[in-house]
């Protein structure tokens, strides 16, 4: 179903926008194809270094610490299973990426000269979207309902593991040591189980509710989520590849990047940093608008930069996507300081699967 309404997207955008090399040529022609930025600098939105470190830490902290996919790993029959998986998952994920990114072009290449958030069509760039299907592809019966359908099983796909993965690390971690937990029939602890899923199926409807506020919906994510992964994954990396590391090493250098990381996503959010966007153009549309002699454009979209934020503030304008990255490298710093301070650990064993 996903990849239904991705292909739609890409076919009508080609359409559109004039083919495939028309729509790469009018991406390009706006600046939106730079590929390569080696510019060294963490608080840039975007270049290539902060891809390369701050993304390929994610993808290391998704495929190897995230807990939905230890528990799929899990379920395999052994480790040789697990790791072919991956190596088969690898090919799925990159071309479901490459869709998105096929679909980012063909929509901006339909309205690369008149552009629908300059026009007041839309009021965010997070629904572009869903103004694109309605705009052009709302005129063909049941598109509607097939984008819906499209959204709703890749968001409940991605929840329904995350909420019983939660739950039954809670579970797991902490209430099976309860004595009463402990002594419940098997029954009695599954739907113990289903109700901690259900607690924080209400607390992510909830956090649904703050998302308008917390600016693009892709960045916040990413934010959000590298907060936390990065010191966690860096925990998974000392321990593979770090045998010295003790457990107060890694506890100190895992509760010092989650306490720093959160510190800066609240600021960020706080400071509501911005970002200087790259033009947009409203030419190809703009006259042919009733009284558009009088028109005034909206606010947001005169691309006026924010002004140069100096130090300390200026640690809150790091880069969404150095997120997990840094996070893990404070992490890295503390665990092997603490380590060393604490003694080390001498007698490391290796189990061989």
């Amino acid at each position: 179903m996903l990849m239904a309404g991705l292909f739609a997207i890409i076919i009508e955008g080609f359409m559109k926008s004039g083919g495939l090399l028309e729509a790469f040529e009018k991406t390009g022609h706006h600046g939106r194809l730079e590929l390569f930025n080696f510019t060294i600098d963490p608080f840039m939105r975007h270049n290539t270094l902060n891809f390369i470190l701050g993304h390929g830490f994610t993808i290391f902290c998704l495929y190897g610490t995230h807990q939905p996919q230890v528990q799929r790993y899990c379920s395999l029959p052994s480790l040789k299973h697990a790791i072919k998986a991956v190596i088969f998952a690898m090919p799925l994920s990159i071309f479901t990426v490459a869709l998105c990114l096929l679909c980012g072009i063909v929509i901006f290449a339909t309205y690369a000269d008149c552009d629908p958030i300059t026009l007041g069509h839309i009021r965010v760039a997070d629904q572009i979207v869903p103004h694109f299907v309605k705009d052009q592809l709302g005129f063909i019966p049941g598109m509607m309902g097939l984008f819906t359908a499209c959204v709703f099983s890749a968001a409940l796909s991605t929840l329904s593991s995350g909420l019983n993965s939660i739950a039954a690390v809670i579970w797991e971690d902490f209430f099976v040591k309860i004595p009463v937990m402990k002594s419940m029939t098997q029954n009695g602890q599954a739907n113990s189980v289903r109700a901690l899923a259900a607690v924080f199926g209400f607390v992510a409807i909830g956090l649904a509710f703050l998302a308008p506020h917390m600016g693009h919906i892709l960045a916040a994510t990413i934010t959000a989520m590298g907060a936390f992964n990065g010191p966690l994954g860096a925990v998974f990396f000392m321990g593979l590849l770090m045998p010295f590391v003790n457990k107060t090493g890694a506890l100190c250098g895992m509760i010092t990047g989650f306490i720093s990381m959160s510190w800066i996503t609240a600021g960020s959010f706080i400071l509501k940093k911005s970002h200087i966007p790259l033009p947009y153009s409203v030419d190809a549309c703009l006259d042919a608008l009733p009284g558009s002699n009088n028109l005034t454009l909206p606010m947001n979209i005169q691309n006026i930069g924010s002004t140069e934020i100096e130090w300390p503030e200026k640690i809150f304008t790091l880069s969404y996507v150095m997120y997990p990255f840094v996070g893990g490298m404070i992490t890295f710093s503390v665990g092997i300081v603490a380590s060393i301070l604490s003694g080390g650990k001498s007698n490391s064993f290796y189990q061989k699967f």
